[in-house]
């Protein structure tokens, strides 16, 4: 407590000291209720705006129809897909009469796009009741046992989209490849050909030629031919050897240490990878051979053109710097000529000629890691497809009739060589009798994929 003061002056102090004493709980209070009241709007505020998020999704939820009516889509959209299995194994199955009077029920259904009204449940769409009625009752009446139809539903979509690889291999064949002495578009099967007769008539250099030999043979062309004709050897190999046991002995293998290990069959269930990556490694090794040499081909053909633009130069004085001696000046400006073009234009050959070598061999070294990656992702997508080939095709029923088949439709008959230029005709009347003798059918129920 303040002491009590005798004249007024001091009295009046002690009152604004009390004054001032009195305001400081105030003020505190004061502050205290602004900050209660700031973060009770706050809360108030996050509070209305999570109540606004969720009216919104509840509003967008039941204008889509709700939980329901997305589950009920995805079952309608799980039986389209079950419907066009369905009747791609129509097609390839050739099934009986009652096969087909089932799927030409369930194609009857009408698989509408329009969304569900709100809060159907699945189980009471319709449209799902009605195809799960009638889907097993086809899988019933299927001549073949319950798995392997189950199996050739779920294949046979995917066997009818691609083309059978050997159409695929005779197609590329007579794609075109750019000759780079004539500058014209030459079918791949007559492309080595073209070329001896095209650097003859064109009188182009030997640099020229091998360069383009060597472009051609590291091509993506030229490796999916090789790797066309291994897949397929190897394939009709090992079907042989399962439908004819004493086959065994024809059939290449890497893995079997003894020849009675290999007689009873012990590499069958490597299914030729080992043997594919043995041959595709040396075809992997030859194609970057030719890729390297077109490369150092390409920066001998560089290093080439500078030279010869410097040698241009060099003959505009050469009659300046041979001529027999004359007079005094004369033989001093002939000497001053040579002294220029080796101090000048030597000098600058041979920097031109260092700066194209370190950029051309940065810019080579790219390509060939890049070609390198593309190759070798090109013989493991090979590699993946035989097996699946295999492992598919090893058990059938009707193997003797694909091995019939691929012997007599293989890539290139007898030869085992690219056709040479006057053949490609020959190649797409062979095509034509193959789609006269098999059908397509048969070619995708074979195997031929």
């Amino acid at each position: 407590m303040l002491p009590v003061a005798n004249n007024p002056e001091e009295q009046a102090n002690e009152e604004e000291l009390r004054d001032q004493a009195a305001d400081i709980p105030q003020a505190r209070n004061h502050n205290l209720r602004n900050h209660a009241r700031r973060h009770r709007e706050m809360f108030e505020r996050a509070r209305a705006n999570r109540r606004l998020q969720a009216d919104r999704g509840a509003q967008a939820a039941r204008e889509r129809g709700g939980p329901a009516a997305g589950r009920a889509q995805l079952g309608r959209a799980r039986a389209r897909e079950a419907l066009a299995r369905a009747n791609n194994a129509r097609q390839a199955l050739q099934p009986d009469a009652a096969v087909l009077e089932a799927l030409d029920e369930i194609n009857g259904i009408d698989f509408d796009d329009e969304e569900v009204p709100n809060r159907r449940d699945v189980r009471q769409d319709p449209q799902v009741l009605e195809f799960a009625n009638l889907f097993p009752r086809l899988i019933a009446l299927d001549p073949h046992d319950a798995q392997l139809a189950n199996q050739n539903l779920a294949r046979m979509a995917r066997h009818l989209a691609p083309e059978n690889y050997i159409r695929v291999a005779r197609r590329e064949q007579r794609q075109s490849f750019m000759c780079g002495i004539c500058k014209s578009s030459v079918h791949n099967v007559a492309f080595l050909n073209h070329l001896d007769t095209c650097a003859a008539s064109k009188g182009a250099c030997k640099i020229m030629k091998d360069m383009e030999y060597h472009h051609f043979l590291s091509s993506t062309y030229s490796l999916r031919q090789q790797l066309y004709k291994l897949r397929e050897r190897l394939e009709l190999e090992y079907f042989e050897a399962r439908v004819n046991p004493e086959r065994l002995e024809h059939m290449e293998c890497a893995g079997c240490i003894t020849c009675a290990e290999h007689l009873l069959g012990a590499c069958m269930p490597n299914m030729q990878r080992d043997v594919y990556q043995i041959h595709a490694n040396k075809i992997e090794k030859t194609v970057m051979a030719h890729f390297e040499q077109f490369l150092e081909l390409t920066k001998e053909d560089g290093l080439g053109e500078i030279i010869s633009k410097h040698t241009a130069h060099f003959d505009s004085i050469q009659d300046c710097i041979e001529d027999g001696p004359t007079d005094f000046e004369t033989q001093n400006r002939r000497h001053g000529t040579w002294y220029e073009f080796r101090k000048d234009t030597v000098e600058e050959q041979q920097l031109e000629k260092n700066k194209y070598l370190e950029e051309t061999i940065e810019k080579h070294l790219v390509k060939y890691r890049s070609h390198r990656t593309e190759v070798t992702k090109l013989i493991g997508l090979f590699m993946d497809k035989m097996l699946a080939c295999i492992e598919e095709l090893k058990n059938s029923p009707r193997l003797a009739r694909i091995i019939q088949l691929r012997r007599v439709h293989c890539i290139d008959p007898i030869r085992g060589q690219v056709p040479l230029e006057g053949e490609a005709e020959e190649i797409e009347d062979d095509e034509e009798d193959i789609n006269a003798v098999v059908q397509a059918e048969e070619f995708l129920q074979l195997g031929i994929i």
